[in-house]
């Protein structure tokens, strides 16, 4: 008799599900079984096809630090251990020269592609670090155009 090997279910955390790169990562595990959960800023077209399915999604808007607070006390209470947790947000303003772009835009594009990221990570690992758990691998995309 052949007994079967039985994987145990991957775990995946999506910040910024709602990108491009974000909802094809989350279409692409959900069908692989793993278990996924993410965030999002605006509720796109995709973000409506996942929730069809019953997903985990939480709101966050990381121009807005009690958002961020809220988005990783969600997150942990719905997976407090991941295998993979990938950040796939991004704004892609402002697009123009340097020197003629609003400066206002400008800081907003750094803080919710970089700085709020890290807010976002440093908050969720602080509680994860509490749990004592095992903190496996993360990743930061970057669009570039």
């Amino acid at each position: 008799m052949k007994i079967d090997k039985i994987e145990p279910t991957k775990k995946a955390i999506i910040i910024g599900a709602s990108s491009d790169i974000g909802a094809a990562l989350y279409s692409d595990w959900e069908k692989k079984k793993w278990d996924v959960v993410g965030t999002y800023r605006t509720l796109s077209d995709s973000i409506h096809n996942i929730k069809k399915k019953n997903a985990n999604l939480f709101e966050c808007d990381l121009s807005d630090v009690k958002s961020i607070e809220q988005a990783s006390s969600a997150l942990n209470k719905s997976m407090s251990h991941w295998d993979v947790l990938v950040f796939a947000p991004g704004l892609q303003e402002p697009v123009e020269l340097f020197s003629d772009c609003d400066f206002e835009k400008w800081e907003s594009s750094i803080q919710v592609n970089f700085t709020s990221q890290l807010r976002l990570l440093i908050a969720y690992l602080k509680i994860v670090i509490k749990k004592k758990k095992a903190i496996h691998q993360f990743f930061f995309l970057l669009e570039a155009g």
